[in-house]
């Protein structure tokens, strides 16, 4: 077989498409070396993918699975796609963040990729529209902040936006927060979110908003406490429960 003939083959295998069907029914932890044959765009579209099926399944097996995938992707890119010549500033993360649960510290590392969407970010303001966005300039960023086996981890998107008319908005929108059962009834789904602000005032983002989804329908109730105990508001949208929270300097 020729050189390009093998390079033909392996970029045919690592598109996203493959990566995702190669990876959802085998159990064995993915390869991230195949990602890194994805170049930008293939990197954006695998991870935009991931997302949104982890946002439309139900909570169980299928979205947990769904999760670690998406986790294994934005590891396997990492933060190389964000050097480039576009001039558009990358977030401020750390590179790890801690958690103290029963007297121990649990390190979560954070990963950084751009994407594309913005639809979160128009659905949490009414003056934003698809047309209003200035997308030369605008800017989003998936963040993963999670622990190396997946069992507590955050992801956050942060929004750059520069609208047509010149002015600019920066959100923090709470995609999605994950604690293992072993690890739970120890305050990290409350640190988690503590992270998030801290990311939030990072970043100089004017408002944190995500929707409440219990692992367990019956808990709603309990997650809407808990989260309006931390300063967040929440409200019935579109069949959802919303929950936003102005940052504080």
């Amino acid at each position: 077989m020729s050189e390009m003939e093998r390079n033909r083959l392996e970029r045919e295998w690592s598109s996203p498409e493959v990566w995702f069907d190669e990876n959802l029914e085998n159990p064995e932890r993915p390869e991230r070396s195949v990602l890194e044959n994805l170049n930008e765009g293939e990197g954006t579209k695998l991870i935009e993918l991931l997302e949104a099926k982890v946002a439309e399944v139900e909570p169980g097996p299928l979205k947990n699975r769904y999760r670690q995938l998406l986790q294994e992707a934005l590891r396997g890119l990492g933060d190389r796609r964000l050097i480039g010549d576009s001039g558009k500033t990358k977030p401020f993360i750390q590179e790890e963040y801690r958690l103290r649960l029963s007297g121990k510290n649990l390190a979560l590392q954070a990963r950084a990729n751009e994407i594309s969407n913005y639809s979160d970010a128009i659905s949490i303001d009414n003056a934003i529209s698809a047309t209003t966005i200035d997308y030369e300039k605008s800017i989003a960023h998936l963040v993963n902040i999670g622990s190396e086996n997946h069992h507590c981890f955050i992801n956050l998107k942060i929004f750059n936006l520069v609208l047509k008319d010149g002015s600019r908005k920066k959100y923090l929108y709470i995609a999605d927060r994950y604690v293992a059962p072993p690890l739970q009834g120890q305050g990290a789904g409350k640190q988690l979110l503590l992270i998030a602000e801290r990311v939030a005032k990072d970043n100089a983002c004017s408002l944190i908003f995500s929707r409440l989804v219990p692992e367990d329908p019956t808990d709603l109730g309990r997650l809407v406490a808990s989260t309006e105990k931390l300063g967040y508001q929440t409200r019935e949208d579109s069949g959802f429960v919303l929950s936003t929270k102005k940052v504080e300097d």
